[in-house]
């Protein structure tokens, strides 16, 4: 019997160990984590779409999420040791490294996409610059027709070049390129003046065309990046695993609770036998004791009679 009261104890022990609740604190502390990572990914996205349809480059442009991005990730390293989640532990260095080729990715992008736009930039500010020049050139260049063609060929190129900034399609390409071979075939036949002004446009043109398709491309590629979706799947089977923990937990308990009342019924019996066992010995010993004055009575009137007279012969 005591065995068995020794053995539900250690498998009640066992129990309790298993059944020991989620702790609700790191749980939310990874769940926190988690939001960060979505935070960071999403003015990630904000900056992406900002840059393609602001001229200016944004002010987050400027920002860097590196130092918060190590932070968090040293933070769900260590959350995912003390909730000793093999999920955790499985799944963060793909994630690290989705986010690190993300961070890697938009450095990319916010390079280009200032390249890009430097050069329509430099592209816009030639409007200015030819109107002067073809005003210079008015008085002494006789052959005004071909100016003011030139001119209107100019603003032309200008309004291609900032829809190809903004919509960098195969089609929009070629009018850009088309309207600026025309400008470049009839630069000889202009002013000097004029014809080193179509050469800086040419030449800003060209740049606008080399930097578009690489941001394009980044941005494009950024587009399909895996890294916020990770994060909510990883959430989701994060909060999936702890269901499924705390519903085993429960399953403990019960079997925690069915052990326990096993032993408490075995200890209550246990008790019950002892309680028997000690009112047996005692009335045992009150009967003993009882022969014990019984005997020594006859033994005390035993010495007290006097002894028998010698009958005569």
């Amino acid at each position: 019997m005591a065995v068995a009261v020794l053995a539900l104890a250690a498998i009640s022990a066992f129990l309790y160990f298993k059944s020991r609740s989620v702790d609700i604190g790191k749980q939310n502390e990874v769940l926190g984590y988690f939001r960060e990572l979505k935070a960071i990914d999403a003015r990630w996205d904000v900056e992406l779409m900002r840059a393609r349809i602001e001229f200016v480059p944004p002010p987050s442009a400027a920002m860097d999420y590196a130092s918060a991005l190590a932070h968090v990730q040293q933070g769900l390293t260590v959350s995912a040791q003390d909730v000793k989640s093999p999920l955790l532990e499985r799944e963060l260095p793909g994630l690290n490294k989705a986010f690190a080729e993300k961070a890697d990715l938009v450095a990319q992008f916010r390079k280009a996409s200032a390249a890009a736009k430097q050069a329509l930039k430099l592209v816009m500010g030639a409007e200015t610059e030819i109107a002067g020049l073809v005003r210079a050139s008015w008085r002494d260049f006789t052959d005004r027709e071909r100016l003011v063609a030139m001119e209107s060929v100019v603003t032309q190129v200008l309004a291609e070049a900032q829809k190809y900034h903004f919509a960098p399609t195969a089609a929009q390409r070629k009018n850009v390129e088309a309207l600026v071979a025309d400008l470049r075939d009839a630069a000889p036949r202009l002013p000097p003046a004029l014809t080193s002004g179509i050469a800086g446009l040419d030449s800003n043109i060209q740049e606008l065309l080399r930097a578009k398709p690489t941001e394009d491309a980044l941005f494009n590629k950024l587009a399909l990046h895996t890294a916020g979706p990770r994060v909510d799947s990883l959430a989701r089977a994060f909060n999936g695993d702890l269901d499924e923990t705390r519903a085993g937990r429960e399953v403990y308990r019960a079997y925690l609770a069915t052990c326990l009342g096993a032993l408490l019924i075995l200890i209550g019996y246990l008790a019950v036998l002892l309680i028997k066992g000690w009112r047996r010995i005692k009335q045992e010993n009150v009967v003993l004791q009882a022969e014990n004055e019984e005997l020594e009575r006859h033994l005390v009137e035993g010495a007290q009679e006097p002894p028998e007279a010698p009958r005569e012969p």
